[in-house]
């Protein structure tokens, strides 16, 4: 994306990295938090929240979805738009992403309600 043209980091790399000091030898190597390393470093760790959440995320759409249609495409809405905005947040800031991805684990917390609802009304045969 945007952020990977700005640094010039060519796939495969995922990180940009920074040694804190002195030599590299011995020192702490920490992710570059600053300019537009930052900025892709951030925007990789979007990506990568998203894809750790992304899996359940779809395995309980598809349970609900099948029996609450409606009501789960508006939840796969609200959640996507969450997350398009927490992955914008934390590119310009680590504290960016907060509201994004608490309204989507909202939303995500929502999804896992119905499916248990939908659990507890199975077993009792309704």
């Amino acid at each position: 994306g945007t952020a990977r043209r700005a640094c010039k980091i060519n796939v495969p790399d995922q990180h940009v990295y920074r040694v804190f000091g002195g030599p590299a030898n011995g020192s702490t190597v920490l992710m570059d938090p600053e300019g537009a390393f930052g900025d892709f470093n951030r925007a990789q760790r979007a990506m990568a929240n998203l894809e750790e959440i992304l899996p359940l995320f779809l395995a309980e759409m598809a349970f609900v979805g099948f029996v609450f249609p409606l009501l789960t495409t508006a939840f796969v809405v609200l959640f996507s738009l969450a997350r398009f905005a927490a992955a914008r947040g934390y590119t310009s800031s680590a504290k960016g992403r907060m509201s994004g991805n608490i309204s989507s684990m909202i939303v995500a917390g929502a999804l896992d309600g119905m499916l248990l609802l939908i659990g507890i009304l199975a077993i009792r045969g309704m």
